[in-house]
């Protein structure tokens, strides 16, 4: 059976990172509005700004407030039952004001899998900071330096910080594209089928 890693944040969903910003500036941001991962970064000018932010978010649980992706339960449901799933999220927290809460985000995003998604198996959940050092048939993930490895399918999840990227430089990095769910079913259930 093949292994897949699938990442959780802007995969699986939005977490609710935005509505905590909006809620903070009090503005209605989406995030088409934004193109680079870190969003505070896009609207903040200070590093100042930025760790009052911080201090801001720091006991709150973005994933109450998480949007699941179009289609995201079902299919993963149905990938389960065909491959060997591994849920691959990033929960490493290198933001001084944030480190020493690290583990509240971490228990969230469990939580928040666990409720979401009680058919997985939650000895192969993968929390780390480096993704690199996993080995699989397959990975999908919405950062393409998660991808820079060796796993033979690589699937580049669309998000709003990567829609810049062109075809040619995926291309090269032997990763493809797809714009949700019904994506991901068509091109794995063709790979198991070979």
């Amino acid at each position: 059976m093949k292994k897949i890693l699938i990442d959780v944040d802007e995969v699986i969903c939005d977490s609710g990172f935005l509505n905590m910003l909006n809620e903070y500036l009090q503005t209605n941001y989406t995030l088409n509005d934004f193109t680079s991962y870190y969003i505070e970064e896009d609207v903040m000018d200070t590093e100042e700004e930025i760790a009052a932010f911080y201090d801001y978010i720091k006991d709150k649980n973005p994933y109450v407030n998480a949007k699941i992706h179009d289609g995201a339960k079902e299919a993963i449901k149905k990938i389960n039952e065909n491959f060997d799933v591994y849920i691959c999220s990033s929960c490493a927290i290198d933001i001084p004001v944030l480190k020493e809460h690290s583990g509240l985000f971490f228990k969230n995003k469990y939580d928040f899998l666990i409720e979401n998604f009680p058919y997985l198996n939650i000895n192969k959940f993968i929390f780390t900071g480096a993704k690199n050092i996993f080995k699989a048939d397959i990975q999908i993930d919405d950062k393409l330096s998660h991808l820079e490895n060796d796993v033979p399918l690589k699937l580049l999840y669309t998000s709003y910080h990567n829609k810049m990227l062109s075809d040619q430089e995926l291309k090269e990095k032997n990763v493809i594209r797809v714009n949700g769910w019904n994506d991901i079913l068509k091109i794995l259930f063709n790979e198991k089928n070979k």
